[in-house]
């Protein structure tokens, strides 16, 4: 299928020039580039255009008192936290306000984001009506293995990870000049310089919606953006 892991195994091979079964890269190898790849990309298209990525509106697991709630992985059969990536969203509930972040003494803010965990800022406790609040997020990068493809969303960005496994692949040892994936890669991702107009992958998704973003940030005038305040 395309886009998904043994795609991409078969796109670092053909660029490599690497036979089907190789004496000095193993699948296993190939996937672990891939892995430190999407680890590395992950973040920074989280960072540029999370949309695709945010996972509907999940429910936090509830920490001591009241005071702090942990964001979870919904696929783990135990609710396991973890850290989040990129902006987050939080809400009182599936259908209610958007929480406010802020330090930890403002009393005017709900919460403060201590890696996995948000605690209800100034030593307060905080009661929701579905028990603990809901939040949107991206899930921190995983594994890819033949039976586990990227993450990444849109599928047309998991391009990426196969410049960046080569750069891997070519830099062990310093037997090979890795460059001329590094510059593929960064090409795909925000553009050729000396191609007019070029944005890149990561550009052309920005300019889709120039209040990418915002979302997570609560505005005292709640019309549209273009309208005068």
């Amino acid at each position: 299928m395309l886009w998904d892991s043994p795609d991409l195994l078969a796109r670092c091979k053909r660029q490599a020039m690497e036979p089907d079964i190789s004496v000095t890269t193993s699948d296993d190898d190939w996937y672990a580039f891939l892995t430190e790849a999407e680890a590395h990309w992950k973040p920074v298209i989280a960072a540029h255009y999370p949309g695709p990525m945010y996972l509907a509106p999940m429910p936090l697991l509830q920490g001591a008192n009241n005071k702090t709630f942990m964001f979870i992985d919904p696929d783990n059969q135990i609710p396991t936290p973890i850290i989040p990536i990129g902006q987050v969203e939080v809400y009182s509930g599936p259908s209610g306000r958007l929480l406010i972040p802020g330090a930890y003494w403002d009393r005017g803010a709900d919460y403060v984001t201590e890696g996995d965990t948000i605690r209800i800022t100034n030593g307060r406790s905080m009661t929701f009506a579905n028990g603990v609040p809901y939040a949107r997020y991206v899930l921190p990068p995983g594994v890819i293995d033949a039976n586990t493809s990227s993450g990444i969303k849109p599928d047309t960005l998991r391009i990426l990870l196969v410049y960046r496994a080569l750069y891997s692949w070519a830099s062990r040892g310093g037997m090979q000049d890795p460059s001329f994936y590094r510059a593929l890669e960064q090409k795909a991702a925000f553009g050729d310089p000396d191609i007019a107009g070029d944005v890149g992958l990561i550009g052309g998704l920005k300019l889709q919606n120039s209040a990418h973003g915002m979302a997570a940030y609560a505005h005292g005038y709640h019309g549209r953006w273009t309208h005068p305040v």
